[in-house]
């Protein structure tokens, strides 16, 4: 049981801050072989479905369009669906036995004190500022909307936890979990992500993003705000 981090291991910890944070705003497109790469890795293993067409759009908005008039659905409809097979998916498949062995190897307080020096700052800079607001915006101009739970770069502080574990040798995982793992965090490279049952739909990042005392300004490519 590993009850204290090393100076090293104290000294690394801002690195993986500055990582995770450059992902977690990072407005960098993907493609869509990269997405379509990820997604199917992601439904497989972490979500035990087979692949499905990845559908891609520019913007939250287009995407909900694109479901309304397509589909004829509500997008509450879309988003709780999505949510609750993701979340019950993550936590057997992928986060749970990764937190087990975590809290079995590693004391509470070293626990609490990464938390509190990865996850929290990320979010300072990612979930707070930018993730939050930008979810109100969108509830405020797209009917019914509902924010996913694997929400791609903005899930950064999360990952950056596990992360740290990991790669500095902290926890002893088995290869499958440690490909588990990154498969999930490789999510991070795209926006919001809605797994269905026939389909997923997911979304590119913003285009740009600017937090100021005027509060978050956010744009989507053919989708200003």
């Amino acid at each position: 049981m590993i009850n204290k981090l090393t100076q090293e291991q104290l000294e690394k910890l801002p690195l993986y801050v500055k990582k995770w944070t450059a992902i977690g705003l990072s407005t960098e497109p993907f493609t869509p072989d990269e997405a379509e790469k990820i997604v199917w890795s992601y439904q497989s293993d972490i979500l035990d479905q087979d692949k499905t067409p990845v559908l891609i759009f520019s913007n939250p908005n287009g995407a909900w369009n694109w479901i309304r008039d397509q589909l004829g659905l509500s997008w509450s409809k879309v988003g709780f669906q999505a949510a609750s097979k993701v979340f019950s998916k993550v936590q057997s498949n992928i986060e749970g036995p990764l937190w087990r062995e975590i809290v079995t190897q590693i004391d509470t307080p070293v626990i609490n004190q990464v938390e509190s020096e990865i996850v929290d700052p990320v979010h300072q800079q990612i979930w707070y500022p930018v993730a939050k607001p930008l979810e109100k915006l969108l509830e405020e101009q797209i009917k019914e909307f509902v924010w996913p739970f694997q929400d791609g770069s903005f899930h950064a502080g999360h990952f950056g936890f596990y992360d740290f574990f990991i790669q500095e040798g902290l926890v002893e995982i088995n290869k499958e979990l440690k490909a588990k793992f990154d498969i999930w965090a490789k999510t991070s490279k795209l926006g919001l992500i809605y797994p269905l049952r026939d389909f997923c739909i997911v979304t590119q990042k913003p285009t740009k993003i600017e937090t100021s005392l005027d509060g978050l300004k956010v744009q989507f490519k053919g989708y200003p705000n």
